[in-house]
């Protein structure tokens, strides 16, 4: 099975992109309910227990009462958490929605292929963190970008 990497921007609409590691290929990105998240994560992680995944961090602070309550977005974390931890033994990487935006700039996800036309810019927010966490996680993987833009 590929070496499989999911990343999620967690919310009433998800983003969720699937990425194969290995060759920074985009195998998936969309914006879908909850419980299409949790179906497709749970799916990958009993098929293939090695698939990665990574979530954008969601902190409740005083400036959260002051936009909209997200639920959605903690229940979706508690599931992934859960189904990680069940499948792998493992707790899921949490990255801050400041770090991912900081390192993974809109050109930078254009020029590795890394880009979802359409929806309200949630997949492109877990494109952000599928980046961040593949360079964070894998000192060769400069070189597969370099390869991937140079190819097109």
């Amino acid at each position: 099975m590929k070496d499989i990497l999911i990343a999620i921007d967690p919310g009433e609409l998800t983003g969720l992109v699937i990425v194969n590691r290995e060759t920074a290929e985009v195998l998936r990105s969309a914006e879908l309910s909850e419980f299409e998240v949790t179906r497709l994560v749970e799916e990958f992680l009993y098929l293939n227990p090695a698939t990665e995944v990574v979530m954008e961090k969601f902190t409740i602070n005083p400036e959260t009462h002051k936009k909209t309550a997200q639920p959605t977005a903690l229940y979706l974390i508690g599931a992934v958490r859960f189904l990680y931890m069940k499948y792998t033994g493992k707790t899921v990487p949490l990255q801050t929605p400041g770090d991912a935006k900081s390192f993974s700039t809109n050109d930078k996800l254009k020029a590795v292929g890394f880009w979802h036309k359409g929806g309200e810019g949630h997949a492109n927010d877990a494109f952000r963190h599928a980046l961040l966490y593949m360079v964070r996680t894998n000192k060769d993987f400069g070189g597969i970008l370099l390869n991937k833009i140079e190819t097109k």
